[in-house]
């Protein structure tokens, strides 16, 4: 009897040609050695075979799993004190896999020093039977790099509870790590930042709740972080804008329409104890990636003090420094607001301009500080007498304007005589001194008379001019029919004119002979405005609005300038024997203009200075005697010649001979033109000759204009003329010439 196993499982077929796994077993009986009889057994092994199949294709994708999460795979003999590692353990170690234990002695030391006692400690634990979950820890790889690993360890027991070994499980987490540890830098220096700045900075949850504050935004709203978290960020920040009283919530707009909120210049923060700043605020949303909406972020600038800076700037830019009056700026700003309402509403108003009498005998007599101190005065003596809605402003020097609103010309009329009264009683005392201070004052209406806000000033300056030329301490009212009111306006405008010609380059030299010349040619330089249709107008019909308004002195300095600028250019002077030089009365008293002078021809040089003469008028001189006298010895030291011209029109004419050291007299036409018919006019000229002839001067015949005036003038030994009978002006005085 022989009995076998039939090697391996069949899959067979039910009756109802279902498969299913068996195991055969069979018998056979043997009659002399052949199988006469067989007989055998089936195992059904179909729910084996399945659970054996379930069991290894969880085994492979466990393993697969842990191949790609990297995962190790460990376990502990606790008999032995070695370890079993898989290959990614060892990786994991920074080491190449190999078969056999790691000693517990060898892996402590690729421990981190810092963790090694702790990851000791827990292993001890595991291996008592207290499982270690999430153990975090480094490892030091034979590079020296630092790696972070997460373990679990857990004890495997008997059925008495032994603990057998135990298995364990490694990740490496160091990339997580360094991503925390570059975002906890980040996060940090982001902190820094934002507590470091001078901003106020505060984040809110979607509900528009305080999140956090910097700590610019604590002292901006008065609060801590912890006292601010969870309120809602409008009653920690009780904001306003500055044209609306009621609150505005910048965050709870932000988040309602989902956008940026920017506001600049005029908003307004209240502290809860009262204090209020001006403030920019903006406020951005805070959205995920996916764009959900989950809070804002809001930026307060703290602007207050730039803000009052900025108002100091433009009160400094709109007011008088010395009296703390509105200035010329603000004066022009506040007539054009009662021009256009005189325009609109037919309610005219007048402007009031006040010249201050005497006031250069304070600053002569007691200094600068003294005269300063007299402004302050004067000013509050006029804000007190106007209503508070007047305009009271200072213009320059001492000179005011008033703008009275809602006033007829009438009625500025009598508020101006209050003011002179006013200034009449009043008394200025300064270190024992006292002074009486009066004031011209001109009025101009302030209606649809004046086509521009230029015109009323105008007319105002010139009223005011009137009554200073008046008598001064009065009041002069602006009329349509003021001849000299006209005269005055007529001078504003040529003072705008020649401003423009000065600038521009308008004015031109001509020169006329004076005959015979000496040596070489003589002329006097004359100068003329060239228009910009081609005409070139005389000076005499600009000269006087020149001096009024004090442009004389720099037309003298283009006069001079030019002259020397052209004798130094010539070749040769041989053939220029005297060019007359006119100077104005305010050159002559300006030590300023003084020094340029004489810095100008001392430049040009002693040949240039000897064919040079100035001309300065006998008004001029007798007007300002003492700086006449010391600017003539200074220039005659260069070697410049000075003419006294006009010689004969004032009172006292030969007494300034003995005074002022000439080197010519040019005799004063009125008294050249009727020479032949006038006897006193022949007297007088033969009076101012032999006067000459004593002084050892030359003189000069002006105006000589027939045949028969030049035959007198020689005959009365005149040693020059002058005129149009002997030379029209022409223009080659450019080349000196």
């Amino acid at each position: 009897r022989v009995a076998g196993v039939l090697p391996g499982a069949r899959i067979l077929l039910r009756a109802d040609g279902e498969p299913f796994w068996a195991r055969v077993v069979g018998a056979a009986d043997l009659v002399d050695g052949r199988p006469v009889r067989l007989l055998g057994a089936f195992q059904d092994i179909t729910r084996q075979r399945a659970e054996r199949l379930a069991t290894e294709q969880a085994r492979q994708q466990l393993a697969l799993a842990m191949q790609s999460g990297r995962i190790g795979v460990w376990h502990v003999d606790p008999g032995s004190g070695g370890a079993v590692w898989d290959d990614w353990v060892f990786r994991q170690y920074g080491r190449e896999p190999r078969p056999g234990l790691v000693m517990a002695r060898e892996w402590a030391g690729w421990l981190h020093p810092e963790d090694r006692p702790r990851v000791l400690a827990a292993m001890a634990a595991a291996v008592a039977g207290t499982p270690q979950e999430g153990l975090e820890f480094r490892v030091l790889w034979p590079d020296g790099a630092v790696r972070h690993l997460r373990a679990a360890a857990h004890p495997v027991r008997d059925a008495e509870g032994r603990v057998l070994r135990v298995v364990g499980l490694n990740w490496d987490v160091t990339p997580e790590r360094e991503l925390e540890q570059a975002l906890r830098a980040e996060r940090g220096l982001l902190q820094v930042t934002l507590r470091s700045i001078g901003d106020a900075v505060a984040t809110t949850d979607g509900e528009g709740r305080l999140r956090w504050l910097n700590p610019a935004a604590e002292r901006l709203c008065g609060m801590a972080v912890a006292e601010a978290a969870g309120r809602p960020c409008a009653e920690v920040f009780a904001l306003r804008l500055e044209e609306a009283a009621t609150p505005f919530d910048a965050v709870a707009r932000c988040l309602g329409e989902g956008r940026e909120l920017h506001v600049e210049g005029q908003a307004v923060l209240q502290r809860r104890d009262g204090a209020e700043f001006a403030v920019e605020l903006s406020v951005a949303p805070i959205r995920d990636d996916e764009g959900g909406l989950h809070g804002a972020v809001l930026v307060l600038h703290d602007v207050t003090e730039q803000r009052r800076l900025d108002r100091e700037m433009r009160f400094r830019a709109t007011h008088d420094a010395l009296t703390g009056l509105p200035n010329r700026e603000a004066l022009e700003a506040e007539l054009q607001r009662a021009l256009e309402a005189a325009t609109a509403e037919a309610q005219g108003s007048a402007l009031a301009v006040i010249d201050l009498d005497q006031f250069k005998v304070v600053n002569d007599t007691c200094g600068h500080a003294a005269g300063d101190l007299l402004l302050r005065q004067v000013a509050r003596l006029f804000v007190d007498t106007v209503r508070r809605r007047d305009f009271v402003a200072r213009i320059g020097g001492d000179e005011f304007a008033i703008v009275l609103h809602h006033c007829t010309p009438e009625q500025a009329q009598r508020v101006a005589q209050l003011i002179c009264d006013r200034l009449e009683t009043w008394r200025f005392e300064h270190g024992g001194h006292r002074f009486r201070i009066g004031a011209s004052i001109g009025i101009a209406p302030i209606d649809d008379r004046f086509p521009d806000l230029p015109a009323v000033v105008q007319a105002a300056d010139s009223a005011c001019l009137s009554a200073k030329e008046a008598g001064r301490n009065r009041v002069h009212l602006w009329r349509d029919s003021d001849g000299a009111i006209s005269q005055r306006r007529g001078e504003m405008r040529w003072a705008a004119r020649l401003e423009r010609a000065l600038d521009e380059g308008g004015f031109t030299l001509y020169h006329q002979h004076i005959l015979p010349g000496a040596a070489g040619r003589q002329a006097e330089i004359l100068l003329r405005l060239r228009e910009p249709d081609g005409e070139v107008l005389p000076a005499g019909l600009f000269l006087a609005a020149a001096e009024r308004y004090h442009l004389a002195t720099r037309i003298d300095r283009w006069v001079l300038e030019t002259v020397l600028a052209a004798l130094r250019r010539r070749p040769a002077l041989d053939d220029v024997a005297l060019l007359s030089v006119n100077l104005s009365g305010q050159s002559l008293s300006d030590e300023t203009f003084h020094r340029f002078a004489v810095g100008h021809l001392e430049r040009a040089g002693a040949a240039v200075c000897r064919c040079l003469c100035f001309e300065i008028t006998e008004t001029a001189a007798v007007t300002n005697l003492a700086d006449a006298r010391r600017f003539i010895e200074r220039v005659r030291a260069l070697g410049v010649r000075v003419a006294l011209d006009d010689f004969g029109a004032g009172l006292s004419s030969f007494g300034y001979l003995k005074t002022l050291p000439v080197d010519l007299i040019k005799i004063d036409g009125q008294f050249i033109r009727q020479l032949v018919e006038d006897r006193l006019d022949e007297a007088a000229v033969r009076g101012f000759v032999e006067v000459a002839r004593v002084l050892g001067v030359p003189t000069v015949a002006e105006f000589v204009d027939r045949p028969e005036v030049l035959e007198r003038v020689r005959a009365l030994g005149i040693d020059h003329a002058q005129g149009f009978l002997l030379h029209r002006p022409s223009p080659r005085a450019q080349a000196a010439g």
